[in-house]
């Protein structure tokens, strides 16, 4: 059975591309569509897969030879096009762009206004909400499109560490019993990285921007060199050792 078909709404775009909004034929509970649901634009079926649980929602367009398949997730403003692929469980929202050869997939969300276009791919749990990429992306432009942030001439980024800091003003972390120490002026180092790239949640240091919700009731500004960097998932970045300036 079909998941979707196009109902009569159509839209000519500038240069005459025909769109059609589609609808629902069964529920979706995974993205919480019901049979009877209007859904977004497509040029041709062939831009949304009737298999899986992909959805193209509201206001996106998903047209020229870009397919949208798995259980993907299109939305808001979203533009999907060109012979660009969005599958797996990844989201495209906002007013993101995904357009020539690009894809997404796995976990990926891109959002905001970020843009992927030429041969750029993103995978895994990675999510972009600034900029654009033309290319693969490598670590330093993952973290400039995630956080908005680019590391200094010397190669040295400024992230934040959510801490607990103690009566007598020293600070700390417990994780599952384990303790760390965050002196202030120094340098803290984990020998015992994991050094699984596409791990988020394991073993070294922790750290984000100033919104993360991590656990605590204090925030440390850190510096870290670049190549201590391990691995960028998540909204957040593994690194092996960072050096502590002090309290936000």
């Amino acid at each position: 059975m079909n998941k979707y078909s196009f109902t009569a709404e159509s839209r000519t775009l500038p240069g005459g591309t025909v769109l059609r909004r589609i609808v629902a034929l069964r529920d979706i509970s995974r993205h919480g569509v019901k049979r009877g649901d209007v859904g977004g634009w497509l040029e041709k079926e062939e831009n949304l897969s009737q298999y899986g649980d992909a959805w193209v929602y509201g206001n996106a367009r998903v047209l020229g030879d870009a397919w949208v398949g798995g259980n993907a997730w299109v939305l808001g403003d979203a533009r999907v096009y060109g012979n660009a692929r969005v599958y797996g469980n990844a989201r495209v929202y906002g007013e993101a762009r995904v357009s020539g050869n690009a894809w997404v997939l796995g976990e990926a969300w891109v959002y905001g206004k970020a843009k992927l276009f030429g041969t750029a791919e993103v995978a895994g749990s990675v999510y972009l909400r600034y900029g654009s990429a033309r290319a693969p992306l490598t670590l330093r432009k993952t973290i400039a499109m995630s956080l908005g942030i680019k590391p200094s001439r010397g190669g040295t980024y400024t992230f934040y560490k959510k801490v607990f800091k103690r009566p007598d003003g020293t600070f700390y972390t417990d994780f599952q019993g384990k303790i760390t120490e965050y002196p202030v002026g120094q340098e803290v180092v984990v020998e015992d990285y994991d050094r699984d790239v596409t791990k988020s949640c394991a073993a070294g240091i922790h750290l984000a921007d100033k919104d993360y919700d991590f656990q605590g009731n204090a925030t440390l500004l850190c510096k870290v060199r670049e190549e201590d960097v391990i691995c960028f998932l998540e909204g957040k970045v593994r690194v092996k050792r960072c050096f502590v300036v002090g309290e936000l």
